[in-house]
């Protein structure tokens, strides 16, 4: 147990630290930052943090369950009033209803469907904020105002978009809360993935997060399950309609309905995939159709496994194609 003494050490961190880390993440900046520049804090686990959530304050922190190491002494959890400080922190800085997917490395292997060959390695360097559900009615009619979707309902998620209408809905959101648009250019055409604002995944995050980003195992057939049943609606159970976003059993990450309900817009454009080993890809430079991921309440098991690959066009208002919002960290 280490001495009272550094209480004292402590007063200046606890001051003001849950603003100064929500400002580093708000800027797309790793809480590790605020370490490196206080050279007060070492490491950081609690019980209250998964260990997927506390890659917040970077990769180069270690993890010991239970204890927050500062300068190299050991402290239980709760033993200085810094503890719960830092761990309201963190808490706060995650966006309402996001999850934080790590980054990590996985191997993009499909079936013999052309469009999921040849296999290879996809590396995500940098983790990032993902919805927890699909845009709901509630929160586009709250941005947007009209609603052209099939089947209403607040807690049914957001169909009948196009590609347009999902990214003009994350700038206007984003400038609604403050915070940076990341597209522009004509035709939304510029994604600045540097911008705090909200955007739609890349083909690649949206499949990593929909494999659990690590957490778990990796490679079921459907996000969280081998049972397509268990966390998905498709053909053959939801008896041709949407319904409420988070009724089905989440994947190892806490991401709801990413296999069926609604396919989900991403921000690639389609194509065939590369055989080389990639880091962050962000799909080719152009192209006639933009990628949904997902498969919907109308598909085939087939088409809602993680692995399965859509497109759409881009102007199109489909019935059986919503999205889900990310964030950079």
């Amino acid at each position: 147990m280490v001495a009272g003494s550094l209480h004292a050490k402590f007063d200046p961190v606890i001051h003001g630290i849950q603003s100064e880390l929500a400002l580093l993440l708000t800027e797309g900046k790793p809480a590790a930052d605020y370490a490196r520049a206080h050279g007060e804090i070492a490491v950081l686990i609690t019980p209250d943090i998964t260990k997927t959530d506390a890659l917040l304050v970077g990769t180069d922190w270690a993890f010991t369950g239970g204890v927050i190491c500062i300068d190299g002494a050991l402290l239980t959890r709760g033993a200085v009033p810094a503890a719960q400080a830092i761990i309201a922190a963190l808490t706060a800085a995650i966006p309402k209803e996001m999850i934080v997917v790590p980054a990590g490395t996985f191997m993009r292997k499909g079936t013999t469907d052309v469009y999921e060959q040849p296999a290879h390695q996809v590396t995500i360097s940098k983790a990032f904020f993902m919805g927890k559900y699909e845009v709901t009615q509630a929160e586009w009619n709250a941005v947007m105002g009209t609603n052209l979707s099939c089947w209403k309902g607040d807690t049914l998620p957001m169909e009948t978009v196009s590609w347009y209408d999902a990214v003009e809905y994350c700038n206007k959101r984003s400038m609604a809360e403050g915070l940076t648009p990341c597209y522009s250019g004509a035709d939304f055409s510029v994604c600045d993935f540097s911008a705090n604002g909200y955007r739609l995944p890349t083909e690649a995050e949206w499949e990593w997060a929909a494999r659990g980003g690590g957490k778990g195992r990796l490679y079921y057939e459907y996000s969280g399950s081998d049972n397509v049943d268990e966390v998905a609606w498709y053909d053959g159970n939801s008896r041709g309609k949407t319904y409420s976003v988070g009724h089905k059993l989440p994947n190892s990450l806490g991401l709801y309905d990413m296999s069926g309900n609604v396919w989900e817009w991403c921000w690639d454009w389609f194509g065939s995939y590369s055989g080389d080993n990639q880091t962050d890809p962000t799909g080719p430079a152009s192209g006639a159709y933009r990628v949904p991921r997902g498969g919907s309440w109308g598909d085939l098991a087939e088409y809602v496994r993680s692995a399965s690959r859509g497109h759409g066009i881009p102007d199109v208002r489909y019935y059986n194609i919503g999205f889900r919002l990310v964030r950079s960290l």
